[in-house]
């Protein structure tokens, strides 16, 4: 479940501060990922646990860019194109790789145990990633995260859920920096990867200098 471009402008993050669209980013990264600029104030603080049962919180990254993105470890079509991307980027990056961090938030109440996210990492290639969490925790613990970063999720009687589909940008000090909106194409697996690895070494790049004018809000 897909939300559309225009429905980014009403996350919390809006505080009359945006960022520069993208600045120094060529064109086709922007457009294939459909890039849009967030406040960049701090983004949603959560603690939660990952494949391997280690406590990661937001805090804990703090240093390190951080991509997030909802995923399912019961998906078999849209989640396992994003975690081929996860993958490219990483190997893209090559040695910056170490300053990235790939975050998965699990969506899948009823399938929210640490064996859950571990078997999909195993399954999907992520877990020979250093840097990849896939994190999940009580259903109270996961709400409250979904809430936080506007990730609509919906379950079903059969067990399946639908969620809406959006990849965060998170800068060194925490602040929420771009969200991109995945297509989940396979064909574009590859385009997306050095897409994910080429924002991530711009907020690398960009350092502690200043990345943000001041509007009349979005």
């Amino acid at each position: 479940m897909k939300r559309p471009a225009s429905w980014w402008r009403g996350l919390r993050f809006s505080t009359g501060l945006v960022a520069k669209a993208g600045g120094g980013l060529p064109t086709r990264r922007r457009a294939l990922t459909r890039l849009t600029p967030l406040a960049g104030i701090a983004a949603p603080a959560f603690t939660l646990s990952d494949q391997r049962g280690h406590t990661v919180s937001l805090a804990s990254l703090r240093g390190r860019i951080v991509v997030l993105e909802s995923m399912d470890p019961e998906c078999t079509l849209e989640c396992p194109i994003t975690s081929q991307e996860f993958v490219e980027a990483a190997h893209d990056l090559g040695r910056r790789s170490s300053e990235v961090v790939f975050v998965g938030v699990n969506v899948n109440r009823y399938h929210a145990r640490i064996a859950d996210v571990l078997r999909f990492s195993r399954a999907h290639h992520l877990e020979q990633l250093p840097n990849w969490h896939f994190l999940t925790g009580s259903t109270e613990a996961l709400r409250h995260v979904w809430r936080a970063y506007r990730i609509v999720v919906r379950g079903s009687r059969s067990g399946d859920v639908t969620h809406s589909d959006a990849m965060y940008f998170i800068d060194r000090r925490g602040l929420a920096r771009w969200v991109a909106a995945p297509e989940n194409n396979k064909a574009a697996i590859p385009q997306w990867g050095a897409a994910i690895a080429d924002i991530a070494s711009h907020i690398a790049r960009a350092g502690n200098r200043p990345a943000y004018a001041r509007a009349g809000g979005l």
